[in-house]
């Protein structure tokens, strides 16, 4: 196959050679997609990486990162430990995952196969266990600057009835609760991904050894990616939109008019539900908005967090 334009996850736009972006491993759960919520169908198995396009379906090379060797030294466990199969598919392809960037052309390749159903602990019992069936690994391709308008977005909102904005609950879940519960976890003997845990256990390939290397400090910007993904995840529940690999392989198609058209469409209609509620209410002062941040106000989702004491 020769070079494409890869697709970018969120806006559907073509991402052309050079373009920086954001690859993000995912876990296929199963055989058939679902299409009700945000992880029906993937999870995610690894931290953000961000790089240049390389025109052959994979950001090259990867920025380095200590949450990038960590996602790579997991993935080399879990070959090791047999529970992913790494096939070899060309005589050109390399047998062993060495670093970051043979992890991820391994993963575009489609490469790692589960071999084993990943186990998912709910509850506090011994037999509060989920068995998932796992068959494979893909990802995601993301224009950086798409990526990076979403997260702070997202991490800007403040809860409506919180003093703090998103970011700030997150960031204190990884780095406050998520360790009392790894803690709690060892002192009884048994993984556990209990309600402190929500997002690591329900988002994540193997959640619990990502709450435990925050317990321990495994990598300085670990909390940073591992909240970025957090409210990607919560951004991609408003936007009605699910995990999954993006359709365009190996299509060379520039196309942009449509995209623009249908830009304007969704213009059109923010401002008509602008419209339709501003003629329920006092120009935002019946809820404190500021006048000026009325319209931005309407448009958004409330921010919610369910704080976690």
């Amino acid at each position: 196959m020769g070079c494409w334009n890869e697709t970018c996850f969120l806006t559907h736009l073509p991402i052309f050679h050079g373009e920086r972006a954001v690859f993000i491993p995912l876990y296929q759960k199963y055989a058939m997609p679902g299409a009700h919520y945000v992880n029906d169908s993937f999870l995610f198995a690894g931290t953000p990486m961000t790089g240049e396009y390389n025109d052959y379906g994979i950001i090259e090379p990867v920025e380095k990162s200590e949450s990038a060797d960590i996602t790579t030294v997991f993935f080399k466990e879990d070959i090791e430990n047999d529970a992913i199969t790494l096939q070899k598919k060309t005589s050109s392809e390399q047998d062993d995952i060495t670093d970051v960037d043979s992890l991820v052309r391994a993963i575009e390749r489609g490469r790692l196969i589960c071999n084993k159903p990943q186990k998912i602990r709910w509850g506090e019992g011994e037999d509060d266990v989920l068995q998932k069936g796992g068959y494979g690994f893909n990802h995601i391709l993301i224009h950086e600057k798409a990526y990076q308008l979403v997260i702070e977005d997202m991490g800007n909102r403040i809860p409506y009835d919180k003093p703090h904005n998103m970011r700030f609950y997150m960031e204190r879940e990884l780095k406050e609760h998520i360790p009392e519960e790894v803690k709690k976890a060892r002192e009884v003997g048994f993984p556990l991904l209990g309600r402190k845990c929500k997002f690591l256990g329900e988002y994540f390939y193997k959640g619990e050894r990502w709450a435990e290397a925050v317990t321990d400090g495994a990598a300085s910007d670990l909390i940073a990616k591992l909240t970025e993904l957090h409210l990607f995840s919560v951004a991609l529940s408003y936007m009605r939109r699910q995990l999954m690999p993006t359709s365009g392989r190996g299509s060379q198609c520039q196309e942009m008019s449509l995209h623009l058209k249908l830009a304007d469409f969704a213009k059109e209609k923010a401002k008509a539900r602008v419209k339709s509620i501003r003629e329920d209410m006092d120009e935002g002062e019946k809820f404190g908005i500021p006048a000026e941040k009325v319209d931005e106000t309407l448009l958004s989702e409330t921010a919610w967090y369910y704080e976690r004491e």
